[in-house]
């Protein structure tokens, strides 16, 4: 079979395995990136990848940070150790090759008064004010915003069913006093009339795409002078100030939709940092040195 076969037959069985749209459309990207590099270097069939023509490939992907290179390389892999468990390789090239996750970098996460700063930027009984409520009140990633249904909104249990999470992996996640009560607001007063069973509506009274509700937030976040302050921010913002609550990991880990506690172990780096700080200005024995020598003589 050639690359394109191959190609499109991994992604039919990831389809099939419900993962998500953003998911599919970077897989799509990165295999055809190294697609593209193996036809470059005269190779015609997946079978006649090797180890060398992989290695050959993370270096020429040197313009990337560590973390593109690992995710493109990532899916090379996972695609060979697909193609060889369904028997169109005869062995896997890359199956006694390691390669290391890199070192992740600690993200900058607003603080509460910053999410506050940037909640107070639009109009309290406005949808993007519920919207960015919404978002700071359930930590939901941007497709997973845009995909919730008004079924899905339970403010008699005070709930939120999740339907379409990454890799299709379905939550039930509870919510405060507070959001089911501007969530009423806005169902009854705010949100428009319209035939769209979903919760979030454009301008048009049809369903709002990730697009349109990453624009908002990005204005929102630039009205407050944070230029990167994204969808993903808000979610870091609520899994962080969870945790600096006292909120068990374990708990976050569900609420988040996380498969590892190592996706979720990425949120302490914020708190465990914060709490350096804090030792390093409060702590007596941590910024003094003391010049006089340590008593040696018994009680």
């Amino acid at each position: 079979m050639s690359f394109e076969e191959l190609k499109e037959a991994f992604l039919r069985e990831l389809a099939g395995r419900g993962r998500a749209w953003g998911t599919m459309r970077g897989e799509t990207t990165r295999l055809q990136q190294f697609i593209d590099f193996c036809k470059a270097q005269g190779l015609t069939r997946l079978s006649e990848v090797k180890l060398d023509q992989v290695v050959a490939y993370k270096k020429h992907l040197s313009q990337y940070s560590p973390l593109s290179r690992y995710a493109k390389v990532g899916t090379v892999r996972r695609w060979l150790s697909w193609a060889h468990h369904r028997d169109h390789l005869m062995w896997n090239p890359v199956a006694d090759w390691s390669y290391k996750h890199p070192p992740q970098r600690i993200y900058w996460v607003p603080t509460e008064r910053q999410m506050v700063k940037v909640l107070n930027t639009e109009q309290p009984e406005s949808a993007r004010r519920f919207l960015l409520e919404f978002l700071y009140g359930t930590g939901l990633r941007v497709q997973e915003c845009a995909d919730v249904d008004l079924e899905d909104l339970d403010l008699v249990q005070s709930q939120l069913t999740v339907r379409k999470g990454k890799n299709g992996k379905p939550r039930v996640m509870p919510l405060g006093p507070m959001l089911c009560a501007l969530a009423r607001h806005y169902l009854e007063k705010v949100r428009p009339q319209s035939a769209s069973k979903a919760l979030f509506l454009n301008e048009k009274g049809t369903r709002m795409n990730a697009n349109t509700i990453s624009k908002w937030i990005h204005r929102a976040g630039k009205a407050c002078k944070f230029a990167k302050f994204t969808v993903h921010s808000i979610r870091k913002a609520f899994a962080t100030h969870l945790i600096q609550a006292g909120a068990p990991l374990p708990a976050v880990k569900e609420l988040l939709g996380h498969d590892c506690y190592r996706s979720t172990q990425l949120y302490l780096q914020t708190v465990v940092q914060d709490l350096e700080e804090m030792i390093s200005v409060s702590h007596p024995r941590a910024h003094r040195k003391s010049t006089k020598p340590p008593r040696t003589d018994k009680l």
